[in-house]
């Protein structure tokens, strides 16, 4: 019996080096792609972020608009704040400026011959200077 138990011992092959490095190869390659999607996935979420909180100011902006056609007149300090810097007039479009946290706000009123007016707001990120948000509204501007 003791020489059935050598036998066994002596015919066990272990792992041999270029089958350890072939499964740490694999293993690693298995990691990376996790790692890749791990941070891809938080590049989207922070974009989503910036997309969503862009919208947010749009939308606010577009809300403090509607709210000044209400009153009548055209001004700009209620429209939008004091922090708001006229940029010019361009094709019956009066444009302005702000920023607020990280993002430029620009707001467009294009003038029609009708009470009407097409308000333009953009947002633009100021950390890659890309469009975030954009909205367009015809609105009916009380006149005083």
């Amino acid at each position: 019996m003791a020489s059935q138990n050598r036998k066994i011992i002596v015919d066990e092959k272990g792992a041999t080096l270029i089958e350890v490095i072939a499964s740490f190869a694999l293993i690693v390659i298995i990691l990376l792609s996790f790692f890749t999607l791990f941070i891809q996935t938080s590049k989207t979420t922070k974009n989503s972020e910036r997309i969503v909180d862009a919208t947010y100011i749009a939308q606010t902006e577009m809300e403090k608009a509607y709210n000044a056609s209400t009153k009548g007149g055209l001004d700009v300090k209620t429209l939008t704040g004091p922090s708001l810097n006229y940029i010019a007039e361009l094709n019956s479009a009066t444009k302005f400026s702000k920023t607020i946290e990280n993002y430029k706000v620009t707001l467009s009123i294009k003038s029609r011959n009708t009470p009407l007016k097409s308000i333009v707001i953009q947002v633009t990120s100021n950390l890659d200077n890309k469009q975030k948000a954009l909205m367009e509204k015809i609105i009916v501007w009380k006149e005083n």
